[in-house]
């Protein structure tokens, strides 16, 4: 789904604001009222209510400009594998949410990473991971 589709539907994210102009330079009350609810939004938001969204694979990372990933290890450790996201640039961070066994996953050949994939390496064979790309 589209950033844009979420911040049109709410979900986790403030509307763009309006545009307030003042006439003769002063503000009219009804745009201070404006301005103290956007304010009043923010600090909502930002004080316990930023998310991560919810999880779901292939879905966005609530407040942050990312992609949760559902997928399962090579079935032979330390092998080099794909992982296709839809952040459309370079991947800067990749978070391990959750993992079914113990395991290291790491980055590999970052040189090859593109704005659709990234290559990974697990020290530990068929692992189910829950990734978060950002």
């Amino acid at each position: 789904m589209a950033i844009r589709e979420r911040v049109e539907r709410g979900d986790g994210y403030l509307p763009e604001p309006q545009s307030i102009r003042a006439p003769e330079g002063k503000l009219t009350p009804q745009a201070v009222e404006y301005l103290n609810s956007m304010i009043a939004a923010i600090v909502h938001l930002v004080n316990g209510n930023l998310t991560f969204g919810d999880g779901t694979a292939s879905s966005g990372t609530g407040n942050f400009y990312g992609q949760w990933i559902d997928l399962v290890t090579p079935s032979v450790a330390n092998t080099e594998f794909v992982v296709p996201h839809g952040l459309k640039r370079l991947v800067v961070a990749v978070e391990v949410g959750i993992q079914d066994k113990a395991a290291i996953m790491y980055a590999s050949n970052r040189g090859s990473w593109t704005r659709d994939k990234i290559l990974l390496k697990c020290d530990t064979a068929s692992v189910p991971l829950k990734l978060r790309v950002l």
